[in-house]
C-alpha cells in the first residue's frame, strides 16, 4: 500500500501533528509523547489529499482523490456521520 504523506500540520496549541497520505488515512501523532501514533482515522477509500482544521479547533475535514469530503470531531472521538457511534456517546 502506498504511504506518501501528503500534508502536514500541528495543531494550534503545537500539541499534536496531523498527517494525511495516499493510505487513506489522517493519523495524530503526539509531540509530547516522543511522537507516538495516538490515532488513526481511516477516513477515505483512495488517498488522503489534504485536510484542515477548523479555527475552534473541533472539527477536522478531509478531501479525497475518492471526491468525498469526511468529517470528524476533533480530538477525534467519532466522525460526523449520523450512523457512525464508535464514540459510545450516549
Amino acid at each position: 500500500p502506498a504511504s506518501h504523506v501528503t500534508a502536514l500540520r500541528f495543531t494550534s496549541d503545537g500539541s499534536t501533528l496531523v498527517s494525511s497520505g495516499m493510505d487513506t488515512a489522517v493519523k495524530l501523532w503526539s509531540v509530547e509523547d516522543d511522537w507516538e501514533l495516538t490515532t488513526s482515522l481511516e477516513a477515505h477509500e483512495k488517498s488522503v489529499n489534504d485536510f484542515d482544521l477548523s479555527p475552534d479547533q473541533q472539527t477536522l475535514v478531509t478531501v479525497s482523490t475518492d471526491k468525498l469530503m469526511g468529517g470528524f470531531f476533533f480530538p477525534p472521538c467519532a466522525s460526523l456521520h449520523p450512523k457512525d457511534h464508535r464514540c459510545g456517546v450516549t
